[in-house]
């Protein structure tokens, strides 16, 4: 875990079609420099699934869950240098996929 975590933070390249930088953290499964709401959509469909990363699996526990949406949710609204701010209304958004993931996990 500890190594996926270096190696994303510091050898990823991204490029959002303005411009390009190294890293970013856990919890941006698109890799795009931004944790946002395409973040939490992938989590969210990914709950409860063996999947990696680019499902949701910040933690590598083989399993998508509530570890994983906490590490989302500490660092939803990070944004890499160079890459694009996500729009205000995500917070709003943010709340609505714990509601669904409360949701179904109780079903």
């Amino acid at each position: 875990t500890d190594d996926l975590a270096y190696m994303v933070a510091n050898n990823l390249q991204w490029d959002n079609g303005v411009s390009s930088g190294y890293g970013t953290i856990e919890g941006d499964f698109n890799l795009d420099g931004t944790i946002d709401t395409t973040d939490l959509a992938i989590l969210a469909t990914n709950f409860g699934l063996d999947v990696g990363w680019f499902g949701g699996n910040t933690n590598c526990n083989n399993v998508v869950d509530t570890t994983d949406l906490t590490i989302l949710a500490t660092n939803f609204g990070f944004v890499a240098a160079g890459a694009s701010a996500p729009e205000p209304a995500t917070i709003g958004l943010l709340g609505l996929g714990w509601l669904a993931l409360a949701r179904r996990r109780k079903a």
